[in-house]
């Protein structure tokens, strides 16, 4: 075995290369893993290929905590399915939308309803891209701004909720790092916590859409896109929107209670656990106080117990208010349960890689190429445009968090070695850098998603988004260099680039013509 040796970097090198050769996640860890296994075994091609699935992959797989994370995120999954399949969401959202008259409220809803449905970012975009299409047509809203405002509200609001599809990833990407380095100081759930006002990415993405949204101004080729939907004669064909149901009545309003539940019992039930684990309480300082909770708490037991009771909800709800039937519930349940095969194939090739990289110390061995001339300060700004050009080549921002995170954060644990801002950037930058590579890849399937849920060609959609999406991760950029070099304060550099990217908007940026009145016809 070769450990702390240029042979460590062999494992995760040869799964970058081959996800953006293969643009495939699965093939690329699996083959990472082998590498690994080669290294690890001595070189023996028959043992290491069996060493690979029945020590690293079966050992990985069999562990409880993993386990507890794979049931949790296909629960999570089957709560998405009963919500995405059923026809009342979209009709709710629909006949809310009926009731907009002005442009600018009309894309300020579509921006609020992607933040609704922060469980799961496909979910979202097929469910708010549907059902906002009619509307936009009818307002003469550019079929490309909705599925920018749908795929710039997707991914951020998920990847930074208490509770998603996505948490489980996440989070178990940080915890396994985290038990490379053996370290008792940092948990996953609060170093999840902890690097949420330095995700510049999926922050700025997420106020530049209200931006957006609520100015009207557009530039570059979404301007022209704006353009050409208000002059046209007709709108454009709307044979596959969703249109409202004829009455919605209280009852209707119900598909939000599972949503509700899961938030509140998440909240709830990881405030109690972490109680009862010790957490130190001062309720001078509650959002402290909070972090404190939910530190010290099992964030995937308690988000385990979460999902089963919004479960519950939704069958309960959707087989007795909203009067489907048991076949239909089931049907979903199975399908959203299922349609989270990959993230979970995903997960367990990334926790092995993860503890390739261990046996063979690859981020000790990186952290000494860099040296002592290396200043860690700018770790989170080389993490930010890594993960980046990765994510962008493979389109997947799943893949390029677990290549990153098992090399990342232990380099970042020690090079940043009392310097929180450097530890909670190089988290933040790897999952924020690897949004903003898959906003911008072709490849991406929420790409693929709302584009096509919103009604228009990938390519409109990727010319369009592009420009906002450099314009804001040129704006993260900047922010990384300023806490590298100046450190200042997180959430003060948030503020000040959300003002910047106004003044850009405001100078740069139009308004469709005949747009003064905020309003069309219907």
């Amino acid at each position: 075995m070769a450990e702390g040796t240029i042979l460590s970097l062999a494992p995760p090198l040869a799964a970058i290369i081959l996800c953006i050769v293969l643009r495939e996640a699965v093939i690329s860890l699996l083959i990472g893993i082998l590498v690994g296994a080669l290294i690890l075994y001595d070189f023996s091609p028959v043992t290491a290929f069996f060493r690979a699935f029945d020590d690293i992959l079966l050992t990985t797989f069999l562990d409880a905590d993993n386990a507890v994370v794979l049931f949790f995120t296909v629960l999570t999954g089957g709560v998405t399915g009963i919500l995405s399949g059923s026809p009342t969401a979209r009709s709710v959202i629909a006949h809310l939308a009926s009731k907009v008259r002005r442009r600018s409220k009309a894309m300020a809803a579509v921006w609020l309803s992607g933040l609704i449905f922060f469980i799961d970012d496909y979910a979202n975009c097929l469910i708010v891209g549907n059902a906002f299409r009619g509307l936009c047509d009818r307002l003469r809203i550019s079929r490309e701004k909705l599925a920018y405002l749908v795929d710039t509200t997707a991914a951020p609001i998920t990847s930074l909720a208490l509770i998603s599809t996505w948490i489980g990833v996440e989070v178990s990407l940080i915890n396994d790092a985290l038990e490379t380095v053996g370290t008792a100081e940092y948990t996953g759930y609060g170093l999840f916590l902890s690097s949420i006002p330095y995700r510049f990415y999926p922050l700025l993405a997420l106020l530049f859409g209200l931006l957006i949204a609520w100015s009207g101004r557009d530039f570059g080729s979404m301007r022209t896109a704006e353009q050409t939907a208000v002059q046209a004669t007709t709108p454009p064909e709307q044979e596959n929107a969703v249109e409202p149901i004829e009455k919605i009545d209280g009852w209707s309003y119900l598909i939000f209670l599972p949503l509700f539940v899961l938030l509140a019992s998440s909240i709830a039930l990881l405030s109690w656990h972490g109680y009862h684990n010790g957490a130190e309480v001062d309720w001078s300082h509650p959002l402290q106080t909070l972090m404190n909770l939910f530190s010290q708490a099992d964030p995937f037991l308690c988000l385990l117990w979460a999902t089963l009771i919004s479960t519950l909800v939704a069958f309960v709800v959707h087989l007795g208010p909203l009067q489907e039937t048991f076949y239909v519930v089931n049907r979903d349940w199975f399908n959203g349960c299922q349609g989270m095969f990959t993230v979970c194939v995903i997960l367990v090739l990334a926790w092995s890689i993860g503890a390739v990289c261990k046996r063979l110390d690859t981020g000790a061995y990186v952290a000494s190429l860099l040296g002592d001339d290396f200043n860690p300060a700018f770790l989170p700004l080389l993490t930010f445009v890594f993960a980046a050009a990765i994510s962008f080549a493979t389109g997947t921002s799943f893949g390029t968090m677990s290549i990153l995170m098992p090399i990342i954060l232990p380099i970042a644990l020690q090079l940043g070695a009392g310097h929180n801002d450097i530890i909670y950037g190089a988290v933040g930058s790897v999952l924020g850098g690897s949004i903003f590579g898959d906003h911008c890849s072709p490849l991406s399937d929420t790409t693929i998603l709302s584009s096509g849920a919103s009604g228009c060609s990938v390519t409109a959609h990727v010319n369009t988004q592009l420009p906002y999406a450099i314009l804001v991760g040129a704006a993260s950029l900047i922010c990384l260099f300023f806490i590298s070099t100046i450190q200042i304060n997180a959430i003060l550099l948030l503020f000040i680039a959300v003002v910047i990217l106004y003044i850009f908007l405001f100078i740069f940026g139009r308004t469709a013509p005949n747009n003064a009145s905020d309003s069309m016809d219907s």
